[in-house]
């Protein structure tokens, strides 16, 4: 991987991933607490007393192997706890270091681009040899602390890798998850796509007292899709019609706003906003330029049949990012039209049609409200009349994304 740039650094918080150890510590020891008393309670099943004869045998039996299990997922957690921690001191040591160190040599009057180059800011001296050498002095420090981050990103994402791994092998059913959008920080979320995820993560059930709600009208997905691109910094275009009233109809409006030329407390909000296929519509082919979200449409994927098989990261792997939006075609009463969409947030354990556990995509979305659901959606696979289902991803144009 190439060394993240400046600016994306500057939005990084690695205490979360010690944050995260805690709880995955925790965790593990809460495991070993219930393993521990399991050939206690065997024993002594209420207050008969001891328990013996063939069924206290063959319980025992049972118990130790669910017990030795249960160590080596608490051990794989141990493992997981240990790969977090790391990586925590490990790239919070070297972000501190880098940002430092470029501020030291803004101070000595060195300019530092976004992309870690150092140039001279003094351009009239009488000791030019000097400062020469003082820049390339810096710029190595750079370098080697930006070779060093590249080294510790991919150990420690080697390392929680192995550890998810671990943990699947030896419980594939757990319930054990990353806390939300914690593995794509490795990757460098900007800044604005940190924040529109989190948006995503918290709104996804506690709808936003700010916004109005469409969901008693069966159609809210839309507009928590905006609220979540409004949330990583774009900015609303409300236009008027005629009569001087908002164009909720206007193509190239995307607002969801009270209107204040109304003696009464009336909310408007424009179709790009709360309906599916116009804001599809609207990203997809706007590039107003005028702040408004813009993004550009991905490869669509096609689920067949019930029956057919998708492919549990078919957005990463399509090189879509947290932030990111998916719009869902199917089959209704009105023909094929985009009848839902909904945000990509990251990965988390999911579980796919035929009853394996694996690691995969998720998105967070309103109507019907789902937290960390598997991108393709598993429950259209219930009605056979929705099929065939095409995916219609947008890769989104966040204001302070490094392209």
């Amino acid at each position: 991987m190439a060394v993240p740039t400046r600016e994306q650094i500057a939005g990084w918080d690695p205490a979360k991933l010690g944050t995260a150890a805690a709880q995955y510590a925790t965790m593990a020891s809460t495991i070993r607490t219930v393993l521990d008393n399991v050939s206690r309670i065997i024993h002594k099943p209420g207050d008969s007393g001891e328990w013996v004869g063939a069924a206290c045998d063959a319980a025992e039996s049972r118990a130790a192997s669910e017990v030795a299990e249960g160590r080596k997922l608490a051990a794989a957690i141990d493992d997981l706890n240990t790969a977090l921690a790391g990586g925590s001191a490990a790239i919070g040591d070297l972000v501190r270091s880098m940002l430092n160190t470029a501020q030291w040599a803004e101070n000595d009057k060195f300019a530092v681009s976004n992309d870690w180059k150092v140039t001279d800011t003094v351009t009239n001296t009488t000791d030019s040899d000097t400062r020469a050498n003082d820049m390339a002095n810096w710029q190595a420090s750079l370098d080697s602390l930006g070779a060093s981050l590249e080294r510790a990103i991919d150990e420690s994402a080697t390392k929680i890798r192995n550890a998810l791994n671990a943990i699947d092998e030896a419980a594939p059913l757990s319930s054990a998850r990353m806390p939300a959008g914690f593995q794509l920080e490795l990757a460098g979320l900007s800044p604005s796509r940190q924040r529109a995820v989190d948006y995503a993560e918290d709104f996804w059930k506690n709808y936003n007292p700010n916004f109005p709600s469409y969901s008693d009208k069966g159609s809210d997905c839309a507009n928590f899709v905006s609220q979540v691109l409004a949330a990583g910094g774009f900015q609303q275009k409300l236009t008027r019609d005629h009569l001087n009233d908002p164009n909720d109809d206007d193509p190239n409006a995307w607002f969801s706003q009270p209107d204040e030329n109304l003696v009464t407390d009336d909310w408007e909000a424009s179709r790009t906003w709360t309906y599916a296929p116009e804001l599809y519509r609207f990203l997809t082919e706007g590039g107003a330029g005028d702040g408004t979200p813009t993004g550009t449409a991905a490869d669509t994927s096609l689920w067949q049949s019930p029956t057919a098989t998708m492919d549990p990261n078919g957005l990463s792997n399509s090189g879509l990012r947290p932030g990111d939006a998916v719009f869902y075609e199917k089959e209704t009463g009105d023909g094929r039209v985009i009848s839902h969409a909904a945000v990509y947030v990251g990965k988390d354990w999911i579980t796919t049609p035929d009853g394996t556990r694996v690691w995969g995509d998720v998105v967070n979305m309103h109507t019907s409200n789902r937290y960390h659901e598997p991108w393709y959606l598993p429950r259209y696979g219930e009605d056979a009349g929705n099929f065939p289902i095409k995916y219609r991803p947008v890769k989104i144009d966040y204001p302070d994304d490094q392209n």
